[in-house]
């Protein structure tokens, strides 16, 4: 279970379950939270594909929610991966993108049929289609300054914080132009 070696870089809560990013163990943990004073490890997916041990560093960054799939973002070995959590107690992995697209993933925001995905290594926002998660597609990448490290969506903007206070709002209401 969640354990000292754990580190919670990210959480997304939908209803009775909240459903977390643990770099220290790469893995996404699903938690019933529907008695707050006691939650409970229900479910969880490890993501080591490249053969590295459970204490990498650089695991799973980031998580969000489209539908009855979550999407998360592992540094190790740097790729989207799509979890389908239809059945919370026994979540499983449904898509990858190919090993090594991203290099310095830091966090993901979806946004109707789209993931953004920042990449600190090429201050760049990766666009995704998300239309359906069980196949995972880049379908764009925009440029953004000083080494971003956060990422909202509002409307047709993205608003991306980086290094050195640099703040990037950037149109995103055609993310695959």
């Amino acid at each position: 279970g969640i354990n000292s070696e754990s580190q919670l870089r990210d959480l997304h809560i939908r209803g009775n379950y909240v459903y977390v990013a643990d770099s220290g163990n790469d893995r996404m943990w699903v938690i019933d939270i529907s008695d707050p004073v006691n939650p409970r490890v229900v479910g969880d997916v490890y993501f080591a594909t490249d053969g590295s041990d459970d204490n990498d560093p650089w695991g799973a960054e980031s998580v969000d929610l489209k539908g009855d799939y979550a999407l998360v973002l592992d540094n190790n070995p740097g790729e989207l991966i799509s979890v389908d959590v239809s059945n919370p107690g026994s979540p499983s992995i449904a898509a990858t993108t190919s090993a090594t697209t991203i290099y310095g993933g830091k966090e993901l925001e979806v946004s109707g049929n789209y993931a953004y995905v920042i990449d600190s290594e090429t201050d760049q926002v990766n666009v995704y289609d998300v239309t359906d998660p069980s196949t995972l597609n880049q379908v764009g990448s925009i440029g953004v300054t000083s080494a971003p490290e956060t990422i909202d969506i509002s409307g047709d903007y993205a608003y991306v914080g980086g290094e050195e206070s640099a703040l990037s709002i950037v149109d995103v209401s055609s993310p695959v132009s």
